[in-house]
């Protein structure tokens, strides 16, 4: 055991210990740049969302203005005879000191000659028509409805985009002029101010960029044509998330673009963190295994020390614990037994003139440190494996249970109740450590518990099934029955192992008959030795096998409460 042993539970604490805290780690910083990333998402469908309804809400005035226009009786006298230009210019003044987005307004005649305007005066001329005869044709077209559509053109030192509205005023069933009003691309600025999109993009149906925060989205033809469709794309080297919608009715389409770069460093920083962090658990844990391996088997180890002191036969060996746990007990049941049985070797000693006494008490005194050894071992290996501490609870308990009852010396005689109970503690720690490959049953036939037999006479027969049949069978299943038939009680002790030959269960069968000792079945004769010694010729032990089928031993002795 020793260092070796230690070792082990260091190991297995360390990585109990360590894996469940970097499994909580890794699932941390997966789980927060799952959400820095769905953040970004959020955030960018919220953008398109605003800039979106925003664009529809200045288009829906702009459209509803121009139905007002048309209809302004300003409007068409000014057409008629070109009177009441300062009315009408008070009008569309008006109209667009309350927009956000301000607009140039003009007035064309039927020809798309513009009449008036608020235009600069070198941003327009009179006698230059190429710019709104087409845009007057498609009014003409659908005289009844507003229209709408992009133009490029150069105002002061760059080329802005026009988004330009129009609609036709009729008189006599035919258009009579025209009134347009265009917005300039780079008042759009506010619809995007306040969003946290990195990018936004505004184009017609025919990808003609309209507007943008960024210039460099544009291609030699001014148009966005994005070369996916998914919503993740990567844009000079950097990833993005894109969405699009449509405003219905005007063929606008919004893009909204935002980087994943600040997402991406902040994970970077959290990745960081998450190094630092596994290498300050690496090291505490490390140091924390070492002094838990210590601490956990400093017990065991003097327990497994004194069982070699006692096999050397140093009785005066004392296990001192300071812990206050269950080898505290199993510590103090050890000494107390040693003492006892050194008192008992001394007793023993003392009354040796006395033949028969002392027979009985050598043959009922028979102490196999072996199996506390196996149990031990077990332990160690359970501790080890991690098992739960009330299973382990539960067997150092048995153990101690065990141990109390054997160095117990009231009386020679005790209740077949408390010997079953030995019994079921005893195949209980060796079921422990077969597990499956042993199974077990007590029957009890009747109230005879309190019925009084000599201590340990089951005991020998059930650590021969398991030493002799466990070793040739691949399950071993034992059965203890105790019944009472007049004034007899009856002990079965049943294996399924190999069974005997009929020439080896009488070579047995004569051993125990003779009452000559072997040094192979000792136990079998002491128990029918001391039972004959006790009560008479009457009672014994009997042996039935089969090769094959199995053994079955059978004790008979006197029914006594007394």
């Amino acid at each position: 055991m020793g260092k070796s042993f230690q070792k082990k539970v260091k190991q297995s604490f360390f990585l109990y210990a360590l894996i469940p805290a970097l499994t909580v780690l890794i699932l941390f910083s997966l789980f927060t740049a799952f959400l820095l990333r769905l953040g970004v998402v959020n955030h960018n469908r919220d953008a398109n969302r605003i800039v979106a309804g925003r664009l529809e809400t200045i288009f829906d005035a702009y459209t509803g203005e121009l139905e007002r226009l048309v209809q302004n009786p300003a409007v068409t006298v000014y057409l008629e005879n070109g009177t009441g230009e300062t009315q009408l210019y008070e009008i569309l003044y008006g109209f667009n000191a309350e927009r956000e987005v301000k607009c140039i307004f003009y007035i064309l005649d039927d020809r798309g000659i513009p009449l008036i305007s608020n235009a600069w005066a070198g941003y327009w001329n009179k006698n230059d028509t190429s710019g709104f005869v087409s845009f007057a044709e498609k009014m003409g077209r659908a005289p009844q409805s507003s229209v709408h559509g992009i133009r490029l053109r150069g105002y002061q030192e760059g080329q802005v985009s026009l988004f330009s509205f129009g609609r036709a005023v009729i008189q006599g069933g035919r258009p009579a002029g025209y009134i347009v009003l265009e917005t300039l691309s780079p008042g759009w600025s506010a619809v995007s101010a306040d969003t946290q999109a990195a990018k936004t993009i505004v184009t017609d149906s025919f990808d003609n960029v309209i507007f943008t925060t960024d210039e460099l989205v544009r291609d030699s033809r001014g148009k966005f044509n994005p070369e996916t469709d998914n919503e993740l794309f990567e844009m000079n080297g950097s990833q993005y998330h894109m969405v699009s919608s449509v405003l219905p009715g005007y063929g606008i389409r919004v893009y909204t673009i935002s980087s994943f770069i600040t997402s991406q460093t902040t994970i970077t920083q959290h990745l960081l963190f998450f190094l630092v962090s596994c290498v300050l658990i690496f090291f505490v844990t490390f140091r924390l295994a070492g002094s838990m391996s210590r601490q956990n088997t400093k017990s065991l180890a003097k327990l497994m020390e004194a069982i070699r002191e006692f096999q050397r036969g140093n009785l005066e060996y004392k296990v001192v614990l300071d812990s206050d746990d269950e080898f505290y007990l199993l510590a103090q049941e050890y000494n107390h037994m040693v003492q006892e049985l050194a008192l008992l070797l001394e007793k023993n000693r003392e009354v040796s003139d006395l033949q028969r006494v002392t027979e009985i008490a050598q043959l009922e005194e028979q102490f196999n440190p072996h199996f506390i050894f196996n149990v031990l071992e077990m332990l160690k290996y359970m501790i080890y494996m991690g098992t739960d501490t009330e299973t382990v609870a539960g067997t150092i308990t048995r153990l101690a249970g065990i141990l109390r009852y054997t160095i117990n010396r009231d009386s020679p005689e005790v209740r077949l109740g408390d010997d079953i109970v030995y019994l079921e503690d005893y195949l209980a720690l060796q079921k422990a450590r077969l597990d499956e490959r042993l199974e077990y049953t007590v029957s009890i036939e009747g109230e005879i518990r309190s019925c009084r037999i000599p201590k340990f006479i089951a005991q020998p027969f059930v650590e021969n099934s398991i030493k002799y049949a466990y070793a040739t069978k691949e399950k071993l299943t034992i059965g203890l029955a105790f019944k009472k038939i007049g004034d007899t009680l009856y002990i079965y002790i049943r294996d399924n192992g190999e069974g005997m030959t009929p020439e080896k269960e009488r070579e047995i069968k004569t051993i125990v008959e003779t009452s000559r000792p072997g040094s192979v079945h000792i136990g079998i004769y002491n128990v029918h030795r001391r039972l004959q010694l006790l009560y008479g010729r009457d009672y014994g032990v009997a042996i039935t096998s089969a090769p094959g089928v199995g053994t079955e031993i059978r004790i008979t002795l006197p029914y006594n409460e007394q």
